[in-house]
């Protein structure tokens, strides 16, 4: 059964018992004072959130909070950093001479100590960062009349895993349904599944006609429940499949959304929208904007929570720049603050913030002049991938047919196939593409094999696909036992 939070000293809660030591289910008032604002506002809004959600809160007078209000005194003796007598950031020179040439971006006069980039950041992230990819989001999906009510300005993490853990944390307890298509990343199991013990359920992602399984998908919506409330998590484009729902398709389970959070006999909806491979479509017909443009206004019984970041989408791998935004209709300003609030504060209590330097390359690196040019260069060569992938799967349909067939695909970084043979193993499939140079990823609960054509040069992609079908036809001829 799913756990359910206290109330948190909303009410009937006594204040007068003082305890020693602080209990794990004991609400600070801080914590009552986002949960009433939430709770005021929107009841769903304050169902949707987990034990952990309702106790977590940003402290406002904690070490952050007094050192940002200190930071205008002549002697500043609060955060822990250590500094020279002439009040600059200590540091060691082989390690600032590596970020000095970052100095040349910088518009202040602080920042252009190269020591500045090794400071804290804010909890949230750095303010300018975050605007900018609020804005970058709004015109990437066409949001040209949005205002502040109609979503939360993004929240920082350490990249799309961080954020997706706060997303657990925030709305998962332990027992708590999250429905996701059989094709996942499999990190989610680790995250939700082992770290937050959510029960993870599947419905087929595809039908045998190799469209997206809405029926499925509202098959699992609508099943009676007693839960506190409903989660789904949607990744487009899909890792690993590299499937984005067509036009249609999204226009069909935006209704599908609404209609599941407005019925009033079911409990509110989390959707949690995995968009680390954003902006990678490459064929016509296909949803180009995040589901978020969609879903952030569908209900006030819905909430969207948008989980994206420059790994992928700006080939920032090893950044770790991440974020978390938020959107439910009939929302406003405070009750958005108060959701960032604790996600910052979640922040807090994991990794303290996240990574100074890494957040002012990333956004230098929005704010360049070469930034949309580099980008689209790198997308090309992606599509053109993409389409040699076609091509080869097209003209040699007649002779792959006899031993796998390709899951749908037409976006992101992979494809999957499936061997004819249902007996075949894929992860033996896989050890034999070894012996024979070349590398892929078998999924054994799928029975697929992906195909990273992200990483593999465009002219060697025909030799992957002749080595997969003459490894598969090998082992689909050997003698049974």
């Amino acid at each position: 059964q799913e756990a359910h939070a206290p109330e948190c000293g909303l009410s009937g809660v006594s204040q007068s018992i003082r305890r020693k030591s602080i209990s794990s289910m004991s609400c600070s008032p801080l914590a009552q004072q986002l949960n009433q604002r939430i709770r005021e506002h929107n009841p769903h809004l304050f169902q949707l959130l987990s034990a952990r959600g309702k106790r977590i809160f940003w402290p406002e007078q904690g070490i952050p909070s007094q050192s940002k209000q200190a930071k205008g005194c002549a002697f500043n003796a609060t955060i822990g950093t250590a500094k020279t007598d002439d009040k600059k950031l200590m540091r060691l020179n082989c390690m600032t001479e590596l970020a000095g040439g970052l100095s040349q971006f910088c518009e202040n006069s602080a920042s252009k100590d190269p020591a500045f980039f090794l400071n804290y950041a804010p909890g949230s992230g750095i303010d300018d960062l975050r605007k900018k990819w609020r804005q970058m989001l709004i015109e990437k999906n066409q949001l040209t009349d949005i205002t502040e009510n109609d979503m939360s300005l993004p929240v920082v993490c350490q990249a799309l895993t961080h954020g997706l853990s706060l997303i657990g944390y925030l709305f998962v307890d332990p027992g708590t349904e999250i429905i996701v298509p059989t094709e996942i990343w499999e990190n989610y199991e680790l995250v939700f599944g082992t770290n937050y013990e959510a029960n993870l359920t599947f419905f087929e992602t595809f039908t045998e006609s190799g469209e997206y399984n809405m029926e499925g998908l509202r098959d699992l919506l609508q099943r009676p429940t007693t839960a506190a409330r409903r989660i789904v998590i949607l990744n487009f484009p899909n890792n690993p499949t590299g499937y984005t729902l067509t036009q249609d398709e999204a226009i069909g389970l935006t209704r599908m959304m609404r209609q599941a959070a407005d019925d009033p006999a079911l409990p509110p909806l989390v959707v949690v929208l995995d968009d680390a491979y954003f902006g990678l479509v490459f064929r016509e017909g296909v949803y180009e904007q995040s589901m978020f443009a969609q879903l952030r206004d569908c209900s006030e019984r819905l909430l969207v929570a948008k989980v994206d970041g420059a790994t992928k989408e700006d080939y920032a791998w090893g950044l770790r720049v991440g974020f978390v935004t938020y959107g439910i209709r009939g929302a406003s300003r405070p009750v958005y603050e108060a959701l960032e609030k604790k996600t910052a504060g979640a922040i807090r209590s994991q990794i303290s913030n996240c990574s100074h330097l890494s957040q002012m390359l990333l956004l230098r690196t929005l704010c360049s002049d070469e930034y949309a040019a580099e980008k689209a260069h790198n997308r090309a060569v992606l599509k053109a991938r993409h389409d040699e992938v076609r091509r080869i799967l097209s003209d040699g349909a007649a002779r792959f047919s006899k031993t796998f067939v390709p899951v749908p695909f037409n976006s992101g970084y992979f494809m999957c196939v499936r061997p004819v043979d249902r007996s075949l193993d894929v992860e033996e499939i896989r050890v034999r593409m070894l012996e024979r140079g070349v590398g892929l990823i078998a999924i054994p609960r799928s029975r697929m094999i992906r195909v990273a054509f992200s990483s593999t040069p465009t002219e060697s992609l025909q030799h992957v696909f002749d080595t997969l079908h003459a490894v598969i036809e090998a082992l689909m001829a050997r003698p049974a036992n």
